[in-house]
């Protein structure tokens, strides 16, 4: 091998181990003078090949130790090797030739003074420059040791702050960023990437447009969108400037972002909160009355018609009172559900407040369009809901308006849709109707008469009305049927049909009916061994309040549960069935007696009698007008007597007004009859009077009858 091959080995073995950083730090001076000394006796090929060899050694055992700069440290190897081909290897050179060429034996002697001290001088530069060169490449490596750990420090705060460092080159690829924009995505699978790819900037809504970054516009808290692997949006916040370098050419952007995901978030749940209702999700008023406005605008253009349909849940506050609000709260959803189910693509629904929900058709033939959607809500809505394991029947009361040509308020469309909506419950509830302009004049009566009825309460001036009943086969007086009575300033005697369905809506039932229970047990206990009947309000029947207002009305005028008899209507067991047989059961623990109204009308009065504690039954008002009349009425009652006798229930008449239907009722087996026929409501006194004329009881003190 050749004294340049041996060098150029030698320098390639430095190299190497320089990347790897194995080479030791220092040259031992005294290695090398013993090594070229012993070269120098060999002879000059052999003190050639012994001074390649020492050089070889000492690159190979440590000039340098640091692997980082490994470029910079090759470049100081090549010097090194120049230097050494110049001081050592041409001297060498030049002393075998002179061998060759015949010098004096003096110079071959090794003892001579001037080769060993021209040896020792050339050593000494060698070892000279390689602790030199060691040195200075050791403070090089600590410097950049230094400057690796400031950087690893800079990238472990900016992966742990919420703002984040970024960097793109010209055509807008990443080319560096800290941890906090990579989000759960891997870093590395992102350095290279357009940034515009993964970022688009949020417009409006989830509207967005594409990232620029290839101008060298500075972006100032720009706002962009992107989708996590969840399918989740994330939004950042960037701001960044051009780069540019010497010569000023654009390089890229450099810049920071911050991640404001869940402000944005937070942000769009307030928007939403202003705009939606939080229970079902759907719109909410404010959000449907600027729809219903922008339909109005719109139908030029449409050439639509605009309807509004308010739907109102009937007897709903009874599923609060008996099955809690959580229910109720599922049983909105459901109905939400239901309704969203029924529109078509155009057209809104919305939950305006409690148990009131409003439709908008945006564009269609009206009023026809309208009323095939209130048919199919009123058939939706008939369906059970299913709750926690219970099953819910509901109705509704549907109120439609159809906009005029003209028509630009939608504020006045949803009033004349609640109007409509009220004639649907004056109607009977569980239909619907269509505004007229007559309608407007009612509902300002019915706001009226609220307003009167509240006062009326406050001042105590809600009379009670006895009314006698009668024993059918003897005409004897058998007891009286209470009922509310209101003498209304300027319009007369308003009887509880015209204003106890107003009070159910209201609120109003509960107070009501607890001054019903509490006057009319005080005045019965003055008419001994009659009883007293009271007609109680579906509402109130599954009131919560119910049972602890009559136990304290029986205890505070000491009447026996077992002369009190309260009637109970059909709806009042559809509402709530199972919430109605609990308070049935807890009513019969108390000896009260329990009428079924309205019997033979219903659809499910059979199964009625079947699940429920009735002691009487009482026929519907329009059997006992036809059954002195109609043949076929008449045996209908009959086979009504009959089937209430053989589970063990009295039956009873009421609004008996002729004595024909008296006598066909008595003939038929009706056990107790009532009406016009056997006298008009009257006052407590007159009712005192009417127990004394009978020979019932030689005097007893007259009874309270106002609040």
């Amino acid at each position: 091998m050749t004294l340049k091959a041996k060098i150029t080995l030698a320098l390639g073995l430095a190299f190497t181990a320089a990347m790897v950083g194995l080479l030791p730090a220092y040259l031992a001076l005294s290695s090398v003078e013993a090594r070229f000394a012993a070269a120098y006796v060999t002879g000059a090929g052999g003190a050639e090949v012994a001074v390649a060899q020492a050089i070889h050694d000492q690159l190979r055992f440590g000039l340098l130790s640091l692997a980082p700069g490994a470029a910079s440290v090759f470049l100081v190897l090549a010097a090194l090797a120049l230097l050494a081909e110049r001081q050592i290897i041409a001297p060498m050179r030049d002393m075998r030739r002179a061998l060759r060429d015949g010098l004096p034996d003096t110079l071959t002697d090794p003892a001579g003074s001037e080769s060993r001290d021209e040896i020792r001088c050339v050593s000494g530069k060698v070892t000279a420059l390689v602790r030199t060169l060691s040195e200075t490449v050791k403070d090089t490596a600590a410097r950049e040791t230094q400057l690796q750990d400031a950087v690893e420090s800079f990238r472990a705060l900016t992966d742990l702050a919420a703002d984040f460092v970024w960097q793109t080159d010209a055509d807008g690829c990443l080319t560096w960023f800290s941890g906090a924009l990579a989000g759960q995505a891997q870093a590395e699978t992102l350095v290279g990437r357009p940034l515009g790819d993964m970022l688009s900037v949020a417009v409006t809504g989830d509207q967005t447009r594409a990232l620029e970054l290839t101008s060298r516009r500075p972006l100032d808290k720009l706002l962009c969108r992107s989708t996590t692997a969840l399918g989740k949006a994330r939004y950042l916040r960037l701001s960044g400037v051009a780069i540019t370098d010497q010569h000023g050419a654009f390089c890229g952007y450099r810049g920071i972002g911050q991640d404001v995901t869940e402000a944005i978030t937070a942000e769009k749940r307030a928007h939403a909160s202003a705009f939606r209702d939080p229970l079902t999700g759907l719109a909410n008023t404010s959000m449907i009355r600027d729809r219903i406005g922008q339909a109005l605008a719109a139908r030029a253009l449409s050439k639509g018609e605009v309807a509004v349909i308010h739907i109102d849940l009937d007897h709903f506050r009874t599923v609060n009172d008996t099955r809690g609000y959580d229910t109720g709260d599922g049983i909105l959803q459901q109905v939400g559900e239901r309704l969203g189910a029924l529109i078509g693509p155009q057209d809104t629904v919305a939950r305006i407040g409690g148990d009131a929900f409003l439709i908008l058709q945006a564009n269609g033939a009206q009023p026809e369009a309208a009323e095939l959607l209130c048919l199919s809500v009123l058939s939706d809505l008939r369906q059970s809901f299913l709750h926690a394991g219970h099953h819910v029947s509901l109705s509704a009361s549907l109120g439609c308006a159809v906009a005029a040509p003209d028509a630009t308020d939608a504020t006045q469309l949803m009033r004349s849709a609640e109007v409509a909506m009220y004639h649907a419950k004056d109607d009977g509830r569980d239909t619907f109707r269509i505004h007229e302009p007559a309608m407007a004049a009612t509902l300002e009566a019915n706001i009226a008469m609220e307003r009167d009825l509240r006062a009326a309460l406050q001042a105590n001036a809600v009379d009670i009305r006895y009314r006698p009943v009668m024993q059918a086969d003897t005409r004897a007086l058998s007891g009286f049927e209470a009922r509310l009575s209101w003498q209304r300033p300027g319009h007369g005697m308003v009887t509880p049909d015209r204003f106890l369905h107003l009070a159910e809506e209201t609120g109003l039932v509960v107070p009501l009916s607890s001054h019903l229970l509490k006057t009319a047990c005080r005045t019965a206990m003055s008419w001994p061994n009659l009883r007293l009947r009271v007609k109680l309000s579906p509402a109130y029947i599954l009131h919560d309040s119910l049972l602890p207002t009559l136990i304290k009305a029986l205890r505070d005028s000491t009447l026996s549960g077992h002369r009190l008899e309260l009637e109970i209507t059909e709806a009042a067991l559809l509402d709530a069935p199972d919430a109605a047989l609990f308070q049935c059961d807890a009513l019969r623990e108390m000896g009260v007696r329990l009428i079924l109204g309205g019997f033979g009308k219903g659809p499910s009065s059979l199964q009625h009698l079947q699940r429920f504690p009735f002691d009487a039954l009482e026929l519907d008002r329009h059997l006992v007008a036809r059954v002195a009349s109609d043949p076929k009425t008449a045996r209908i009652v009959g086979a009504l007597v009959q089937l209430g006798s053989a589970l063990g229930c009295e039956t009873c008449a009421a609004g008996v007004k002729t004595g024909e239907q008296t006598n066909a009722l008595t003939k038929l087996g009706c056990r107790t009859l009532q009406g016009p026929c056997f006298g008009a409501p009257m006052s407590a006194d007159d009712a005192f009077s009417m127990v004394r004329s009978a020979g019932i009881m030689p005097g007893a003190p007259k009874a309270e009858t106002h609040l």
